[in-house]
């Protein structure tokens, strides 16, 4: 949903569910994501709607959401009713910190700009099917070709630095490549 859409189609102040409709989250999501200050709120004098959000402090996070995505990650399996010891993995942080980026641009610095998936498979030891499965399902930021699928090496450090931070399902590459960052820091 576009801004102009937010602000042509909902009051100057907002609820916590309207916030849920906006974002497509779940009720527990949208709770986290004000109780953890991601979307400033005040209280109401209500009991039942105790969240009063400014319909511009909503648009500004999906603005910050759209050039900072990393700071918003949530940990895998937060919120889901499973039982699960997902995104347990002895050494790793549940975000990467945000210096990260810079560290892995200078890592791959003589990377092409433009890459194919048999380029990145040798880079990050991913097999070429699953590198084309994210590009399929828009993990993976691409360009598509008449016979192949492209991407840039800006889209891949993206991918690296949010989507693809899941240490539980990284191969042994990845998990590498992240030990030797945690060393330096």
């Amino acid at each position: 949903m576009t801004p102009e859409m937010i602000r042509r189609n909902y009051p100057e102040v907002i609820s916590s569910e309207q916030v849920r409709q906006i974002l497509g989250v779940s009720k527990r999501k949208a709770s986290w994501l004000l109780n953890n200050g991601h979307i400033p709120w005040q209280i109401s004098k209500k009991e039942t709607r105790k969240y009063k959000i400014k319909r511009e402090d909503l648009i500004a996070y999906l603005c910050d959401c759209e050039k900072h995505p990393e700071k918003y990650i949530v940990p895998k399996g937060m919120f889901s009713t499973a039982k699960t010891t997902q995104g347990k993995e002895e050494g790793f942080p549940l975000v990467l910190p945000q210096d990260f980026r810079g560290w892995l641009e200078a890592e791959w610095n003589k990377l092409p700009d433009v890459l194919t998936a048999e380029k990145i498979e040798k880079r990050t030891g991913y097999s070429k099917k699953t590198i084309l499965r994210w590009m399929r399902k828009k993990r993976l930021k691409c360009v598509v070709l008449p016979n192949d699928f492209v991407t840039t090496k800006e889209w891949l450090i993206d991918f690296y630095c949010w989507q693809g931070y899941e240490p539980r399902y990284m191969c042994e590459k990845h998990k590498k490549l992240i030990r030797r960052y945690l060393k330096t820091r």
